[in-house]
């Protein structure tokens, strides 16, 4: 028998610490780990910085970035969708500040940001309270539907004006990650607005909006570009 460790994620980079317990537990798992993968016959990650981080023999790796894309279900979900927005963008993830979903929400509490736009989010986290709480107060702004079935998720995808993803590359993460929701987002046919992470091949690149730095303002000035084209510009 051969033994092939499949790597989606790094433990040490899979969650934030809370208190000195977590970073023990973590650092147990993450020795764990690189004991099994220095002893496996091959190894499988979602990125080529997987290999350099592990120490990995190059002939015993490979990338493979892409698990469980669903081109189309086959099946009548308008009957499904919750009544959306005229012109929206999408955010289907975790709801997590380390993501950039907080700045992102920030800035449609400005009724001046993008009028006549609004934030659709699904999914669920460390920011369910303060996102549900601005919806409630700015329902035509924020439209929050917490956590939805795939499916569903997949075909709002397709009916969004715009998706986004404000995950920044600055946190080393980004570099042995790579976000499910990008081939999911590029499968819908839907215009992607999103920084350029390291865990991302440089291909995927031609395909979306990036921003012309890795700072929260460049990010903010990208959307508002893109929402300004017309929809077949787009």
């Amino acid at each position: 028998y051969k033994i092939v460790l499949f790597v989606p994620d790094l433990p040490e980079f899979m969650s934030e610490e809370h208190g000195f317990f977590d970073k023990v537990i973590k650092r147990i798992r993450s020795n764990i780990f690189q004991f099994f993968s220095k002893r496996s016959d091959g190894v499988v990650g979602l990125t080529d910085n997987i290999e350099t981080y592990l120490g990995i023999t190059p002939s015993k790796f490979i990338r493979f970035e892409g698990v469980g894309v669903v081109e189309s279900f086959h099946e009548d979900l308008e009957n499904l969708l919750p009544e959306l927005p005229e012109k929206f963008f999408l955010y289907t993830g975790a709801l997590e500040s380390r993501y950039g979903i907080d700045v992102l929400v920030d800035w449609f509490k400005d009724d001046n940001f993008l009028p006549g736009w609004s934030l659709v989010l699904c999914g669920t986290g460390g920011l369910d309270a303060v996102i549900s709480k601005l919806a409630k107060s700015k329902p035509k702004r924020v439209v929050f539907l917490g956590q939805v079935k795939r499916n569903i998720a997949l075909e709002l995808q397709k009916h969004a004006d715009i998706l986004v993803n404000p995950r920044s590359p600055i946190d080393a993460y980004t570099a042995y990650s790579f976000p499910s929701k990008t081939l999911e987002y590029m499968a819908s046919g839907t215009p992607i607005v999103m920084h350029k992470l390291d865990g991302i091949p440089s291909e995927y690149f031609d395909y979306m909006y990036l921003p012309k730095s890795v700072t929260h303002a460049a990010l903010k000035e990208t959307l508002l570009e893109v929402a300004s084209l017309s929809n077949q510009s787009r």
